[in-house]
């Protein structure tokens, strides 16, 4: 009986204290314990650091496990340069919200600060399997950077394990100490760099290259913070170096990736041809400058550059990208001239015809002809059987063989010709046409407003009207884009680039950081697109957009829409991205089955597109995570095999191992 009495006072105990202790969190959270926390987070943002660091050690008295409280302390201590200090807090905050990747960012940075390069990589490395799929490329030159100063450039770390008791330096000095380390590493580097490639330039003006040292590392900040304001100051670097060396070929290929990075993609070509010479990475400006070309439509020259590339390169992936990248520019290629002979065509057999037509006075209508060139850039001119179309035809084929400059000169001796009407309005249109190709925006810009002011009426005035606020949007001038388009989808609402108009607006809004007024635009041209492309394009971009805005379930279901337009009408690109988009998602949500469907799908369905090992990678994580070992040791060991030279086979090797012991030992385990 007694112990029956016992047993019921102990459930009785046992459930008052449930009841209660998350009242008596929630009340503590609302008072002292919340004042102490609101109380740390002012003093921070005011730099009354050691009355924050006092706050928030009362509130890790209440509740040790408060990872927000560590990572505010994080901050501090890197902010005071007690970067060890800092790194035991930020290891206390992932212990109690694992996964959580800014602080694995931060921790990294950290121990890099700390010289522990090799804690550094690791921790990147863990992190780089569940980051944003956005976030990998700027994750792993991180690592790369970081490989690369232990190397080279910097030391590695002997001193074991941080201990959070070590005496703690002034503010003051740990600044100094920290600029003496930055300049030693510069130094070492530049010496050790000398020293390894034999390279008469570094020896004979070391000043530039630690300018151009210091640029690089700034850009790799640039490049893992997301922090667009320091790629200025990596260009500044680079630009001094250039100064010192004007042939620097090192300099120009950083330059040259940085605009990239902000769409400045004709500087960035001309950048990329001047690092044709750097002996360490300049074999990869040519698979750049093949995709720079391939989207200006410039497919020979495209082809040209892929070639080249895999010809010089050793890495498998790279090189097969580049062989599909040059089968897509070698049908589009000839597509393109197919058009042409379409054009040429019409003239044979027809001449009565012609000798009538040419009778008709300059004034009369011509039959217009359209010769596409994309799915917004097309010349637009008279009947070929007609004077003044054979004249735009010596235009056209300059055109098309990519002789841009020369097309201007031949269709403004027709408008020599021809100086007003509807030839004259062809004639400006499609000098406009071309200057877009040669990626003389303003000069464009000119010249469609010239066809909108003077044949206002014109069936061109339209699209001058959207080309003229296209070329706002590439000059980077998105605000004035943002009122063109809208002024386009106000006045044309029934023309055949009215959902494209949408598509563009959007990228606008993106650009403005507007992204509620990009989804919304996105959502009108995936409604009304021109063509199963187009469609694709506005979903994806759409899915994308509703990411940014955190609403995860409508992004997926734009992605689901994306594969399932684009597979059913034959298109393929941004298909593969889509899967990654959903599959990528579900990981990080771990839920694995869903996660499982995606990745096997797209790795199957497109096994030659560049993020197939991350595919295969993830596909053999889940079976470990899910202590399917089993399948996961032959997935692993698939995608060694499949692509040896792949980062993601070297992530395999040693994951593999933890795979195989933990197979082995699976009963201990449970």
């Amino acid at each position: 009986m007694n112990r029956e009495k016992s047993l019921v006072m102990v459930v009785c105990f046992v459930m008052i204290f449930c009841i209660v202790t998350p009242f008596r969190v929630l009340c503590a959270g609302e008072t002292s314990d919340y004042v102490h926390y609101r109380l740390g987070v002012k003093y921070k943002n005011e730099k009354k650091l050691e009355l924050a660091i006092e706050e928030f050690r009362k509130v890790l008295a209440a509740y040790p496990d408060n990872y927000n409280t560590y990572m505010h302390l994080a901050e501090i201590r890197e902010y005071q340069g007690q970067y060890r200090l800092a790194i035991f807090n930020l290891k206390k905050a992932i212990t109690y919200n694992p996964g959580w990747g800014k602080a694995q960012k931060l921790l990294s940075s950290l121990y890099a600060k700390d010289g522990q390069y090799q804690n550094a990589i690791k921790e990147l490395q863990e992190y780089h399997q569940v980051c944003d799929p956005e976030e990998r490329d700027s994750i792993q030159f991180q690592i790369e950077r970081l490989v690369t100063l232990v190397k080279y450039g910097g030391r590695e770390d002997k001193a074991g394990e941080a201990k959070a008791s070590e005496p703690a330096k002034s503010q003051k000095e740990n600044a100094v100490t920290g600029a003496k380390k930055a300049a030693a590493d510069v130094e070492l580097a530049l010496v050790k760099t000398t020293r390894r490639t034999g390279k008469a330039v570094a020896r004979d003006n070391p000043a530039a290259e630690k300018e151009f040292l210091l640029g690089v590392s700034a850009y790799g900040e640039a490049v893992s913070s997301q922090n667009t304001q320091l790629y200025e100051q990596a260009l500044l670097h680079l630009r001094n170096t250039l100064k010192m060396q004007p042939e620097h070929a090192g300099a120009f290929y950083y330059a040259a990736l940085i605009r990239r990075r902000n769409g400045q993609n004709q500087m960035a070509k001309i950048n990329f041809e001047k690092a044709l010479a750097y002996p360490d990475l300049g074999y990869n400006a040519h698979f750049y400058l093949g995709k720079i070309y391939g989207e200006e439509k410039q497919y020979k020259e495209a082809i040209a550059q892929l070639s080249a590339y895999s010809a010089k390169t050793d890495y498998e992936p790279g090189k097969r990208e580049a062989q599909s990248l040059i089968e897509r520019y070698t049908a589009a290629y000839n597509a393109m001239h197919e058009d042409t002979l379409k054009v040429d065509i019409q003239a044979i057999g027809r001449e009565d015809m012609h000798r009538e037509i040419s009778k008709v006075p300059e004034e009369a209508a011509f039959t217009p002809l359209e010769v596409r060139i994309d799915s917004l850039l097309y010349l637009s001119i008279v009947d070929t059987l007609t004077e003044p179309g054979q004249a735009m035809l010596a235009g056209v084929k300059s055109f098309k063989d990519a002789q841009f400059d020369e097309a201007i000169e031949n269709f403004k001796k027709v408008l020599i010709s021809y100086p007003s009407g509807d030839v004259a309005a062809r004639c400006v249109y499609d000098i406009g046409v071309s200057y877009m190709k040669l990626k003389n925006y303003s000069a464009a810009e000119s010249k469609f407003q010239q066809v909108s002011e003077r044949h206002h009426s014109h069936p061109l005035a339209a699209q001058s009207l959207f080309l003229k606020a296209l070329s706002y949007y590439e000059r980077h001038e998105p605000e004035q884009a943002e009122k063109l388009f809208r002024k386009f989808i106000q006045e044309h609402k029934g023309h055949a680039w009215y959902g494209k108009a949408y598509e563009k607006l959007g990228d606008a809004y993106t650009d403005l950081m507007q992204d509620k007024k990009a989804v919304d635009a996105f959502t009108a041209a995936a409604e009304s697109p021109k063509s199963p492309v187009d469609g694709v394009y506005a979903l994806y971009k759409l899915g994308n957009a509703y990411k940014k805005i955190g609403n995860s379930a409508r992004a997926i279901e734009a992605f689901q829409k994306a594969i399932m337009v684009g597979e059913k009408s034959a298109v393929f690109e941004r298909i593969p991205d889509s899967y990654y988009r959903i599959a990528d998602h579900y990981y990080q949500e771990k839920d694995y089955a869903k996660a499982l469907d995606y990745y096997q799908k797209v790795t199957r369905k497109y096994p030659a597109y560049q993020d197939t090992p991350w595919g295969l990678f993830q596909i053999a994580s889940i079976y470990k995570n899910t202590k399917k070992y089993d399948k996961a040791i032959v997935e692993f060991k698939e995608l060694i095999k499949a692509y040896p030279d792949d980062y993601w086979a070297r992530q395999a090797e040693w994951k593999l191992e933890d795979a195989v012991w933990e197979y082995e030992y699976r009963a201990v385990l449970k």
